[in-house]
Formats: structure tokens, C-alpha cells, sequence
């Protein structure tokens, strides 16, 4: 059984949710609520940094459930890391009212700094092609978008103004 066992437990349930589901939105909207509204487990090593460990999804590559899924899993992603960046936001929030200014600025400038690192080394990487590798190309560019969106972010802190 492939990875996408954890977020889809059977055929019938996702034959009865197809509707809802609408390009993963209602998986987005599950993960970005909360962390045990679906079992996450199976994510890890698409939420590290690339390369990834090789896909044993028994799946045909070409097909259309193996695309779907890997749309499904993107979209699960963008909420769990949408999740953490609000909850890392509490977090500086915090740092910020304890710390100063001054101090949260420095952590934030080795913070984007390492991230602009990240961001450059990933994206040096051309090892996916997106028809033969394309669920690991898709995750490859997730990650990409995430360190720019992430650096961002960083850039535009409300609590920061």
C-alpha cells in the first residue's frame, strides 16, 4: 500500500467525498485546522528538504488516481505548513513582547538568511522531471514555493510594524 493509505482510507470513502473534495479543499481545510484532523504521518519526508527518499506508491505514475493523489497530498501540505507558519506566528509573537525588537529582528534576519540558503541549494536541484517523476516534481516545487512564501512572510510580519 502506498502512502496515500493515511489521508484516504478506502475507495468508498473517496468515491463518497469526490464531490466535496474539490482539488484537495477539503483535505487543505481539515489540515490547516488542526493537527489530528487527519493522520499526518505519512508526510514527513515530503515536508523535509528535497531529494526525497523514492516514492514506493504502487500506483501507475501515469494515471489519473496517482496525479489526483499527489494533488491531494500538495493540498494537505499547503494547509499543515499554513497551520504551523500561524502557530510559529504566536510563537514570535510571544518572543517579540519578551524579547524587544531588536532581539527578534536578529533571530528573523539568520532565520531568512538560512532560508534563502535552503531556497538556492533546492533549487540547484534538477534531479525530478515532471512527467516521469512527477509527484516528486510537484512536492520539489511545494517546497520551493513554501521557502519563498515562508521568507516572505518572515519579510512582512504584522507584529513587527
Amino acid at each position: 500500500m502506498g502512502h496515500h493509505a493515511k489521508l484516504l482510507t478506502s475507495d468508498e470513502q473517496a468515491s463518497a467525498n469526490r464531490k466535496k473534495w474539490k482539488s484537495g479543499h477539503c483535505f487543505f481545510q481539515e489540515a490547516l485546522k488542526k493537527a489530528h484532523s487527519l493522520d499526518e504521518s505519512g508526510l514527513s519526508w515530503w515536508k523535509a528538504e528535497p531529494p526525497f527518499v523514492e516514492d514506493e506508491d504502487l500506483t501507475n505514475p501515469y494515471s489519473n488516481n496517482y496525479f489526483r493523489f499527489t494533488e491531494f497530498l500538495a493540498s494537505v501540505l499547503h494547509g499543515v505548513r499554513l497551520r504551523e507558519q500561524n502557530e510559529q506566528d504566536i510563537a514570535r509573537g510571544a518572543e517579540f513582547d519578551r524579547d524587544g525588537h531588536a532581539a527578534v529582528l536578529v533571530r528573523l534576519h539568520g532565520e531568512v538568511t538560512d532560508l534563502l540558503f535552503q531556497w538556492e541549494r533546492v533549487k540547484a536541484l534538477e534531479i525530478y522531471h515532471d512527467y516521469h517523476n512527477s509527484r516528486e516534481y510537484t512536492m520539489h516545487q511545494h517546497y520551493l514555493q513554501w521557502q519563498a512564501h515562508t521568507i516572505y512572510h518572515l519579510y512582512h510580519l504584522k507584529f513587527l510594524e
